[in-house]
C-alpha cells in the first residue's frame, strides 16, 4: 500500500513499555510487558499501513529493545538490524556515534531506525529536530512505544540537522 507521506528518512523509536524488574533481574533483561507488547504492535501496523520501510535499523541490545524490534519487524520491512551495545547506556554522543557509523555503511539515501531509551532519545530528537519543533511534538515527553519519524529537509543529507518532522505516532 502506498502513504501520501513520503518516506521518512530517519526514525526515533523508544521501547515500549516494559515490566519492572523482577526479583534478582537486571535492567538490561526487563521484558515488555502486555500493554507494552500491543502497543508495538499497534506501531508496527501504522507503518505498515504508511507503507514505509524502516530500512537498517540499530537497536539496544537491551531485552525489551530487541522485543520491540522483533514486533516491528513480524510487518514492516527492514533492510537490516544490529544490536548496538552503546545504544543501551550511552549518552548522546554515543547514539549519534551510532548513526553515523550505519549511514557509512548503508549509505547515505537508506532510512535509518533507532530503537533505544529515554531520556537519550528524546534529547537526539531535540538534535533531530530543533528544540521549537520537538518542545511541539514532544509536549508529554518521549513516551514508551512513541515513534517520530523525520526527514531530510529538500537538498540535504540526513546529517545536517534539525530535519522536518513528519509524524509522531503514539500508542
Amino acid at each position: 500500500m502506498s502513504s501520501a507521506i513520503s518516506q521518512p528518512a530517519l526514525f526515533l523509536v523508544r521501547h515500549a513499555r516494559a515490566g519492572g524488574p523482577r526479583a534478582g533481574e537486571r535492567d538490561f533483561d526487563r521484558t515488555l510487558d502486555e500493554m507494552g507488547r500491543a502497543d508495538a504492535a499497534r506501531m508496527a501496523a501504522t507503518l505498515q499501513k504508511r507503507g514505509w520501510t524502516l530500512g537498517d535499523i540499530a537497536c539496544s541490545s537491551a531485552r525489551r529493545c530487541r522485543q520491540t524490534a522483533d514486533i516491528l519487524l513480524g510487518t514492516t520491512p527492514s533492510a537490516s538490524i544490529s544490536f548496538e551495545e552503546p545504544l543501551y547506556d550511552g549518552a548522546l554522543d554515543a547514539y549519534l556515534a551510532v548513526i553515523g557509523d550505519i549511514k557509512a555503511r548503508a549509505g547515505a539515501g537508506a532510512p535509518l531506525t533507532i530503537i533505544g531509551h529515554n531520556p537519550v532519545l528524546e534529547h537526539l530528537a531535540w538534535e533531530c529536530l530543533g528544540s521549537a519543533t520537538a518542545t511541539r511534538a514532544l509536549p508529554a515527553g518521549f513516551l514508551p512505544g512513541m515513534v517520530i519519524a523525520i526527514a531530510r529537509k529538500p537538498d540535504t543529507a540526513l546529517d545536517e540537522l534539525p530535519g522536518r518532522l513528519v509524524e509522531v505516532m503514539t500508542p
